[in-house]
């Protein structure tokens, strides 16, 4: 039973006589003590009338003594959940690196093998330094490859069918050329424009757009 439970109750009680028990009746001040402790008058209602004092017997002290403590404990409960909640979640970093690893590409089984090998036998600053070399290869090589292509159209129809680190997602849609170059093209996927060597696309025919594959949302 709550603290306003037992008050209601207790309230209930008092406005029946019948339901007032002897310590009820006789646990206040006498008479004499409560006339002195007012200078010599009695204390009365607005009416005129006496009013008795009202009490709370021991039973009601201590069930709002027992509902007072069974709220803390509740609290007390709640909040060590928060904490375990809270010390149970992953570090925000680590959220992160994790979002980051499930956004990689998948490697064949040869190409996992030279990774694993280089991770093994190469420190961090190794790592970086073949990837630098290998980015810088990657480029050069499509630059080339892009410098010997044809001019493509604007408005036409490609399959993207290489891409850069930046938006290996789109690797294998289609998409519409919207600004060519010499050496890069802007291709418009669903309304996403996507930068990329004109190594990277290929025209596709016209009657394939069906199969256009929009990609996939990062919402």
């Amino acid at each position: 039973m709550t603290t306003a439970e037992i008050d209601e109750q207790f309230s209930q009680d008092n406005a029946n006589p019948e339901n007032l028990t002897e310590f009820d009746v006789t646990s206040g001040p006498s008479e004499d003590e409560e006339t002195a402790s007012t200078g010599g008058m009695v204390a009365s209602s607005t009416d005129g009338t006496s009013k008795k004092r009202s009490t709370r017997t021991p039973e009601q002290r201590a069930a709002i003594a027992a509902a007072r403590e069974a709220a803390r404990a509740e609290a007390q409960r709640k909040r060590e959940a928060r904490q375990a909640e809270r010390a149970a979640r992953p570090p925000r970093h680590s959220v992160k690196l994790q979002r980051a690893a499930a956004a990689l590409p998948q490697l064949t089984e040869d190409a996992n093998g030279l990774y694993t090998d280089l991770i093994a036998n190469l420190d961090n600053n190794q790592l970086l330094a073949v990837a630098a070399h290998v980015a810088h290869h990657v480029r050069a090589t499509k630059t080339d490859l892009s410098r010997d292509l044809p001019k493509i159209a604007e408005g036409s129809l490609v399959n993207i069918v290489g891409t850069n680190a930046d938006n290996m997602a789109f690797l294998g849609m289609q998409g519409t050329i919207v600004k060519p170059q010499s050496i890069h093209v802007i291709v418009d996927v669903d309304g996403e424009e996507v930068y990329l060597f004109r190594s990277d696309v290929v025209q596709a025919e016209v009657d394939s757009k069906e199969t256009i594959i929009a990609p996939a949302s990062n919402g």
